[in-house]
């Protein structure tokens, strides 16, 4: 089998005349995506990656802090305060002789809201024709799991930064709730040093330290051009060095900025138009929190396409998400 489709890859496609019945499907029998069979590709699985999208790497689910739950629901204290120095808003500490000082009111400084998670249903189907499933040269029973893992992956990256809250979760964009820096950056799409030091140094020192940038690849490729005065470039790049140390590991994949990992969705907007949220940095297992009711499952329906010589494999799961400590992270606001 896998002799006849190399001699007629080689052939250019000219032998398909003489081409087994096998190889001859093997091309053509996929059809448009959401209908009986669709996306059929009968090649062998070492193929695969020829053929398929391969995952973005270091997606920001992995850096949040995801917490498995049994409830529908999950109410949070959320707190949002103009003094972020202590761990204590109201509390007063005071030095002196026996007798206290009056207390001053603290409640200006704290602002405590109870935010709700609501854990949502996501889904996510396929139709895979049952020719596909009895021919392919390797069981499918592994890798159609997977490419529907990482089509949650990226569907979940997407509601991380942006959800709206509405039969979803809600994202970074979420209204007034992270603190926003204002930059320099404007049509052209320049973006100055000093954005980034503001970004970085308005993060809280408690977060800062364990904090990571998050940006589009876009952003990053405008970032890569920036020079300090000795014409040296504040971004390091990650030249292969693999590890759990700085420099090293999936979270240092894409380089450091200000000594920082950096993390890329291309789900966050871009620096270009006034107003967008085009850099982020934050320490975002403290800031998010995403809710784990049911973990994915993957169940084959072999019953309504049947007819149509198809089986339907339906992904299921149940999440929610939501910023439950704001002071953990910041957003640069284009203008």
């Amino acid at each position: 089998y896998k002799r006849e489709i190399i001699k007629f890859m080689r052939s250019g496609g000219r032998d398909y005349a003489g081409a087994g019945e096998i190889v001859r499907k093997a091309f053509t029998e996929g059809v448009a995506a959401g209908t009986a069979g669709g996306g059929a590709a009968l090649v062998p699985i070492q193929w695969s990656e020829l053929i398929m999208t391969p995952p973005m790497a270091g997606m920001l689910q992995d850096s949040i802090r995801t917490i498995p739950t049994t409830a529908l629901t999950t109410r949070f204290p959320r707190v949002k305060t103009s003094d972020t120095k202590y761990p204590a808003y109201p509390v007063t500490v005071t030095w002196g002789g026996e007798t206290p000082s009056s207390p001053t009111d603290q409640g200006s400084n704290l602002t405590v809201e109870q935010i709700d998670i609501n854990v949502n249903e996501v889904y996510a189907y396929g139709l895979f024709s049952i020719s596909l499933l009895e021919d392919n040269a390797y069981g499918l029973s592994t890798l159609i799991p997977d490419i529907f893992q990482k089509s949650l992956m990226v569907a979940t990256d997407a509601a991380i930064v942006s959800g709206s809250g509405s039969s979803q979760p809600y994202g970074l964009t979420e209204s007034s709730v992270l603190t926003t820096i204002t930059g320099t950056v404007a049509t052209g799409d320049k973006i100055g040093y000093k954005d980034l030091t503001a970004l970085f140094y308005g993060t809280p020192q408690q977060f800062r330290t364990n904090g990571a940038w998050l940006m589009n690849s876009t952003t990053l490729g405008k970032i890569a051009n920036l020079l300090d005065t000795s014409g040296r470039p504040i971004f390091l790049a990650n030249y292969g060095f693999i590890g759990d140390v700085p420099g090293g590991g999936s979270s240092w994949l894409n380089g450091s900025l200000l000594g920082r990992p950096i993390i890329i969705s291309e789900n966050v907007a871009d620096l270009a138009t006034t107003g967008n949220r085009a850099v982020y940095y934050a320490d975002f297992k403290s800031m998010y929190y995403m809710l784990d009711r049911v973990s994915p499952t993957i169940k084959v329906n072999d019953q309504p396409a049947y007819k149509n010589g198809a089986y339907e494999f339906v992904l299921r799961a149940r999440r929610g998400g939501r910023i439950v400590q704001p002071n953990a992270g910041r957003v640069l606001v284009s203008q």
